[in-house]
């Protein structure tokens, strides 16, 4: 799951992602988004999915 956090992580820092807009479509705080992004809290498969498409990447793309 850390790669997972670090694929998310790289992903944000692209033009026109943010945190916030991805914590809001993942019904998360900021401060949850956080926990996730740093490895203190797990994902789910739903946020994995949903996180893919506001992104815009693929599933494989988050390994």
């Amino acid at each position: 799951m850390e790669m997972i956090a670090e694929q998310v992580r790289l992903w944000l820092s692209k033009d026109g992602n943010s945190m916030d807009a991805l914590a809001g479509k993942l019904n998360l705080s900021s401060a949850d988004l956080q926990k996730k992004l740093s490895g203190k809290s797990e994902w789910y498969w739903s946020q994995v999915l949903t996180i893919s498409e506001v992104l815009g990447c693929r599933l494989e793309d988050l390994r």
